[in-house]
């Protein structure tokens, strides 16, 4: 037994339908269903996220791997409860503080993930230059060659555990995972649909940056917006909703994502 939920393994051997466009405009129906409190609730992990990265050497460290799973799964767990017809308060964006041990631990291990994946490929980029300038003494003597595909060695392995850990924080949250067990199930479930869901990624991000380029306030409704387009993919691709829902709420939730025919 490897501790996969049933239900989550199911959609590993067998794949799943994943839904782009349904889930951008779920998250933007969602938001609109609590718009103050998902504005207010962005602005305060906001507010948060900058007292992390002015802390002296460790801010950046802190904010990424104790703000950032908070944020995240705050999101999730606000966007959970309004799919589910719930009232939502404010003190529901810090619910993640519940589970702030197992978060952090998890945003370490993807950290040190991420960071060995890439390292060779740091190793052979700046070797190169600092080779060229000890036999040669001069900087302009290096081998871009060497340089280019130590970068590319550093990036692809880098964004592809990046990608692919994406669901981690929420597997922790939700599933009641532990931190690596999330991270893996995470992984194969993303692998599955991995271009896919990587493209997703990159377009709500940009979606949500827009906001910020065509009106700077506007990041305060886009990027919660995107936030919750992915809760919105988590849940369809893991049968979140089906989880102790049945009868006309089974069928209205359904409806979210399945077209009439």
């Amino acid at each position: 037994m490897n501790g996969i939920p049933a239900k989550l393994q199911k959609r590993i051997d067998e794949g799943y339908d994943f839904r782009f466009g349904d889930y951008i405009g779920r998250g933007f129906s969602l938001m609109q269903k609590e718009i103050g409190l998902f504005i207010l609730g962005f602005i305060l992990f906001l507010v948060l996220s900058g007292i992390a990265s002015i802390v002296p050497i460790l801010g950046g460290l802190i904010s990424a791997v104790v703000v950032t799973p908070m944020i995240i799964v705050g999101f999730y767990y606000t966007g959970h409860k309004v799919d589910r017809g719930e009232k939502l308060e404010v003190a529901d964006f810090f619910k993640s503080f519940d589970r702030i041990g197992d978060l952090i631990l998890t945003a370490l291990l993807v950290f040190l993930v991420v960071f060995g994946a890439l390292l060779p490929g740091l190793i052979l980029a700046i070797s190169s230059g600092v080779m060229a300038y000890v036999v040669d003494g001069d900087l302009s003597s290096i081998n871009t060659t060497l340089v280019f595909s130590g970068i590319l060695l550093a990036a692809i392995p880098a964004i592809y555990f990046g990608v692919s850990y994406t669901w981690a924080y929420p597997l922790v949250w939700f599933y009641d995972l532990r931190p690596w067990q999330a991270m893996e199930t995470s992984r194969k479930l993303i692998g599955k649909q991995w271009g896919i869901i990587f493209l997703f990624l990159l377009v709500v991000g940009i979606l949500a940056g827009l906001g910020l380029v065509v009106l700077i306030v506007g990041i305060l409704f886009t990027a919660p917006a995107m936030y919750l387009a992915q809760y919105a993919a988590f849940a369809d691709v893991t049968g979140l909703l089906e989880d102790g829902v049945e009868g006309e709420e089974a069928a209205d939730i359904i409806d979210h994502f399945v077209p009439a025919e």
